[in-house]
């Protein structure tokens, strides 16, 4: 009831073997002892016209200012009935017989069968003989053509099974008929009375002992019922248009509700019994399949393999190779991280030998290599002491890599008092052959205030090894954290869409669980969209492992423009629909081509867009076309979308870089976009503003008639 605790105490259930006058003093008894303790309930709940007719004779007075709900009556109580509880204040909820729609759902289980038996005892039990009344009332306004209604037993067995025999589909009442005068001559119907239950299929529509003796009975076929007891207990019982123990509970929660909120405190309430089919999978599937049984059918005790079996095959066959997908792949990538750390681990061990001999390596650099101590004179001239050697510093300059002249030479030229350093690559000689060299030069001022510059030069090839040695090794090792960020990124996204395919699949198979149609539709679009996810996700990763290791072939030819993103807007027309864009496209020259491979090319728009799409509201404007430059055609895609900073446009085509680190995806879109364009001579560039969008420009060079003869 909308989230309000409750407690409920069952203090009487009535039994068959004890008599109504025996059960009516016992549950008398209990009530006045509990009102006697001071036991106030805030709601007394009934159920059924057994029960309700014992709390009406118990005497139990002392109850009567509590609310009270009676549910699962089969008739409205009499005016005339004498309640001990008050006339205000009280709802009753009545369990209509709906013998058209029994009918039709006996009809749809059984749609040869023609003849129907019930049990109703109308001169012992004055509750039968309001059933008997209220079917008779239903069955004379159904077809007399199609209906025959025999509850009264007017025709003799013989007569209702010729009837029944010519097409009509009949009704009659076995204990009725059991005591009618109109029985063949001769005829003890008490004697086969299972036989009668065998060869005519039963319909309860109420529930006491002797319906209970018969549905219990191992002789007793399969039977249908208007009661939820039944269907509850019995594996034999077909199931009915009935109400339910939770469409009860849910009616009785209603009314409630009501009652606590002041609804009925001037007069008392009846209301009717939400209803349904309902149908017991246990006791029919044997003869039905349940794909054949209408949809609105509420099916009990039915997995959802045997209700869905064709899309539970495709979920397992899918799950199968999803999980048999990502265990190989995670398999491949443990072993080649294995790998790679054994290859940094080596590579590690190795620099640190080399470091940890760095004083004898520079020990044995000055003892094996040149090193030459030389001057720099006023009159800019460097004079090499060892050998004898004096040049001028244009022709010293010479001698150096044209990409450290400049510096070199601002090195020369310093005038301040200090040590100045620099490295470069040059030769010693003229002609000579060209290493690594560490000049140091070391400025002073004289007493007399001119300044003297000495300095030395040493080779440093080693030093250079080991220093490309060292950068090799933090490369490995970048390359391992990046692949381990890889991983760790890559479960994080597969984790979700992963759970709620497994969660549903679990919901959806639990014994008992009722689905609805619209539930249905629901979870089948969830596992759908949550299995593209995966798909998105796998087909980056498999996009990753070709790039890395180098496997990827391309079929590159040259391609109209307007056909490439044509294609493309044909192919991302469903995700469109599903933002509500408003596509501009601006046409360049009709004749434009590019030389690209068209799967990639489609793979590189379809990662711009989609993250364009990601980042923009939906119903916003979506702008795509190309223009043709002096050389090129630069093919653009552009938003309205949140837009990005300097920072953000420097990091957003960085391999697992999200602006958004909480919305979906592995933030590897654009950098697979950047690498497949490069790989086939273009580029990508990026301009954006906060807050106004983003425009993404792939460029290629212009493919030329000529070119294509």
């Amino acid at each position: 009831m909308r989230g309000m605790p409750v407690d409920l105490q069952n203090i009487y259930c009535y039994q068959h073997d004890e008599g109504l006058s025996v059960s009516t003093e016992k549950i008398g008894s209990l009530l006045r002892e509990m009102a006697d303790s001071g036991y106030a309930p805030d709601l007394i709940l009934v159920r059924g016209d057994i029960a309700f007719d014992m709390l009406c004779q118990s005497g139990a007075t002392k109850l009567a200012d509590y609310p009270l709900i009676a549910f699962g009556l089969s008739h409205t109580p009499s005016d005339s009935l004498s309640l001990p509880f008050r006339k205000h204040n009280s709802v009753f909820i009545i369990d209509h017989i709906n013998i058209e729609k029994n009918f039709e759902l006996m009809n749809e289980i059984f749609p040869k069968q023609s003849r129907f038996v019930t049990v109703l005892d109308p001169e012992k039990n004055p509750t039968d003989l309001l059933l008997k009344n209220v079917v008779m009332r239903q069955m004379d306004r159904l077809n007399p053509d199609i209906y025959l209604n025999n509850i009264d037993c007017h025709l003799t067995k013989s007569e209702f099974t010729e009837a029944c025999d010519s097409g009509l589909i009949g009704l009659f009442s076995l204990s009725a008929w059991s005591s009618s005068d109109n029985s063949d001559k001769g005829y003890d119907p008490t004697k086969d009375l299972f036989y009668k239950l065998s060869a005519n299929r039963a319909i309860f529509f109420k529930q006491d002992h002797i319906t209970k003796f018969l549905a219990e009975n191992p002789e007793t076929d399969l039977f249908f019922s208007t009661k939820a007891e039944y269907i509850d207990s019995y594996d034999n019982c077909v199931g009915g248009y009935m109400c339910t123990t939770e469409l009860a509970a849910m009616d009785v929660a209603a009314r409630a509700d009501e009652i606590f909120s002041g609804a009925y405190a001037d007069e008392p309430a009846t209301f009717a019994h939400s209803q349904n089919f309902f149908v017991n999978w246990q006791a029919i599937k044997t003869i039905r399949k349940a794909s054949s049984l209408p949809e609105n059918y509420l099916i009990r005790d039915i997995g959802f393999d045997e209700r869905y079996p064709v899309l539970w095959i495709f979920l397992t066959i899918s799950l199968t190779l999803l999980g048999l997908g990502i265990t190989a792949y995670f398999i491949s990538k443990i072993l080649k991280t294995f790998r790679t750390n054994r290859e940094v681990r080596k590579a590690e061990i190795e620099s640190a030998n080399k470091f940890i001999g760095i004083k004898q390596g520079l020990d044995f650099l000055l003892e094996h290599t040149n090193a030459y101590t030389w001057r720099f004179t006023p009159d800019n001239y460097v004079i090499f002491e060892n050998p004898v050697r004096k040049v001028s510093l244009n022709d010293r300059l010479q001698e150096i890599d044209p990409f450290y002249r400049q510096k070199l030479s601002d090195v020369y030229m310093a005038s301040e008092p200090g040590l100045y350093e620099a490295q470069y690559f040059g030769a010693v000689v003229p002609d000579g052959d060209k290493h690594w060299f560490e000049m140091r030069l070391f400025v002073s001022r004289l007493p007399n205030g001119e300044i003297e510059k000495n300095g030395f030069t040493i080779s440093i090839d080693k030093i250079k090894e080991m220093e490309a040695g060292v950068v090799e090794s933090q490369r490995l090792l970048a390359n391992a954290q990046e692949k381990n960020r890889f991983i760790s990124a890559m479960s994080h996204e597969m984790r979700t869409p992963l759970n709620s395919i497994v969660g549903f699949a679990q919901l959806i198979t639990t014994p008992g669980f009722v689905i609805q149609e619209d539930e249905r539709e629901i979870m089948q679009e969830a596992v759908e969209q949550s299995g593209a996810e995966l798909m998105k996700i796998i087909e980056d990763m498999l996009t990753l492992t070709h790039i890395d290791n180098s496997t990827l072939r391309m079929k590159v030819k040259p391609y109209l423009v307007d056909d490439l993103i044509n294609h493309v807007l044909r192919k991302m027309r469903e995700e469109f629909n599903a933002h509500n864009t408003r596509l501009v496209v601006n046409e360049g020259m009709e004749t434009s081509m590019i030389n690209v491979d068209k799967n990639i090319f489609t793979i590189i728009l379809e990662n711009i867009i989609g993250n364009a799409l990601k980042f923009s509201d939906k119903g916003s404007e979506l702008t795509i076309g190309w223009s043709d430059k002096a050389s090129t055609i630069n093919i653009f895609v552009r938003d309205r979308g949140i837009g990005m900073d300097k920072q953000q446009q420097m990091l957003a085509f960085h391999r697992f870089y999200q602006a958004d680190p909480f919305s979906q995806g592995t933030g590897l879109g654009l950098s697979v976009a950047k690498e497949y364009a490069e790989r086939m001579g273009g580029k990508i560039e990026c301009e954006s503003e906060l807050g106004k969008g983003s425009t993404f420009t792939v460029i290629f060079e212009r493919y030329e008639a000529e070119d294509i003869q």
